[in-house]
């Protein structure tokens, strides 16, 4: 999960809150993310335990589903109406460094 999945989380929670569809679709992601912080957290305390390598804590982060994938996925190229989430998609603009 990196720092501009979430900023595109937060952003589009306005366009889609209101709407039935939508507010599952925030529900279902808040509950991703607190389960990946919980896989950190194991991930983290097991390396201090020296229960396993920094190396394999690493590896495994790695690995961890990403928890706004399913958001990025629900939400691209939707058609309006369909699924209650807006069909506008941001685009990142790398020239102003923002989602648009």
């Amino acid at each position: 999960m990196s720092d501009a999945d979430l900023a595109l989380f937060k952003q589009s929670l306005p366009r889609i809150i209101n709407t039935p569809d939508g507010n599952q679709l925030i529900l279902d992601t808040m509950r991703g993310i607190t389960q990946y912080q919980i896989q950190m957290g194991d991930i983290a305390d097991q390396v201090a335990n020296r229960e396993i390598s920094a190396a394999e804590g690493r590896n495994r982060i790695k690995n961890l589903k990403n928890p706004l994938e399913g958001f990025r996925t629900s939400t691209k190229d939707k058609t309006p109406g369909k699924s209650g989430v807006s069909g506008n998609r941001l685009r990142f603009n790398p020239q102003t460094g923002d989602f648009e």
